[in-house]
């Protein structure tokens, strides 16, 4: 009986298990929900204060001002102009998103 238990106790430790990788594996594929962003183990949401960081520009103050499944709007708070970046460019680390107090 106690094989048993055992048994039956290690099955559903793995289920739990495949469970929660695939609860990782949504999170990756589907980073945008309820129009908020999660995004390196955070969750950003609209008119949120933000540093953009890229190799192009540098670090730049920014205020996110739209998110969508597959792209995000900051506005810069230097000159007011707008930079779209896709969520794929976050996930490649050609941007990067780092919360600004």
């Amino acid at each position: 009986m106690n094989t048993v238990l055992f048994m039956s106790l290690l099955s559903r430790d793995k289920t739990l298990g495949a469970n929660q990788n695939s609860t990782a594996n949504l999170t990756l594929l589907e980073p945008v929900e309820d129009g908020r962003l999660y995004y390196d183990k955070k969750w950003y949401g609209r008119y949120q204060n933000v540093f953009v960081e890229c190799r192009e520009f540098g670090k730049i103050p920014a205020v996110i001002q739209s998110i969508c499944s597959s792209d995000i709007v900051v506005k810069k708070v230097t000159d007011l102009s707008k930079i779209k970046i896709t969520i794929s460019q976050l996930q490649k680390g050609k941007y990067t998103l780092k919360r600004r107090c």
